[in-house]
């Protein structure tokens, strides 16, 4: 008989929560080691993908693709105004859904997994 354990169940785990105040609209980006180091470097640069996603949520929201008119402008969100960190936070809470057996929950009410919302912005960014 050979017994099978998991790795992923068998170590300690800790959920990372977010909330509208911790939320960052910045991500880091790794871009070499200083000279005669070894150690990586990291820089804070806009998360895009982020604000895009949050933009074309809001505008979602707002209605902007439905009933079009025919000299009815495109929507660009980098024509739109950044978001703050709590309008992309509510906007991403407010949308997100996920399933627990056969029913679909928002999240609304829950404190998010930060990494279920990057992932979720992830994902959207590519539609």
């Amino acid at each position: 008989l050979q017994r099978r354990i998991t790795l992923s169940t068998a170590l300690p785990h800790e959920v990372t929560h977010t909330t509208a105040k911790a939320m960052s609209l910045s991500q880091l980006e790794p871009y070499g080691a200083a000279e005669g180091s070894d150690c990586l470097r990291f820089r804070s640069i806009p998360h895009y993908e982020m604000q895009f996603v949050c933009k074309y949520l809001q505008a979602y929201d707002a209605g902007t693709f439905q009933n079009f008119e025919e000299f009815t402008p495109d929507f660009h969100p980098d024509e739109s105004p950044n978001l703050s960190a709590r309008e992309c936070y509510d906007l991403l809470v407010k949308h997100y859904t996920y399933t627990v057996g056969s029913k679909a929950k928002r999240m609304a009410g829950d404190r998010p997994s930060f990494i279920l919302l990057d992932n979720f912005v992830r994902y959207l960014y590519h539609q």
